[in-house]
C-alpha cells in the first residue's frame, strides 16, 4: 500500500521512476493505482522530500487507490 503524504510537492520523479505505471499525475498530489502497482518502492526511494509512504497493510485514501 502506498500513501502520498501532503508533503508531496508534485515534482513527479515518482511517476517517472514507476516501472509499473502505478502513478499517474492527478490535482496536487499523484494518484495510485493499486490495481498496477507491483511494490517495487522505487517511488519511495525516489522521493526527494519522503513524502510517499510504503506499507503492507492498507491505508484508507480518499480518492485514491484502484482506479
Amino acid at each position: 500500500m502506498i500513501t502520498i503524504t501532503n508533503a508531496c510537492t508534485g515534482c513527479g520523479a515518482c511517476i517517472a521512476t514507476c516501472p509499473t505505471h502505478a502513478l499517474r499525475p492527478h490535482t496536487g498530489t499523484p494518484a495510485w493505482l493499486a490495481s498496477r502497482c507491483g511494490e517495487h518502492r522505487d517511488c519511495v526511494e525516489i522521493c526527494p522530500v519522503g513524502a510517499i509512504r510504503w506499507s503492507p497493510i492498507p491505508v484508507h485514501q480518499p480518492g485514491l487507490g484502484a482506479h
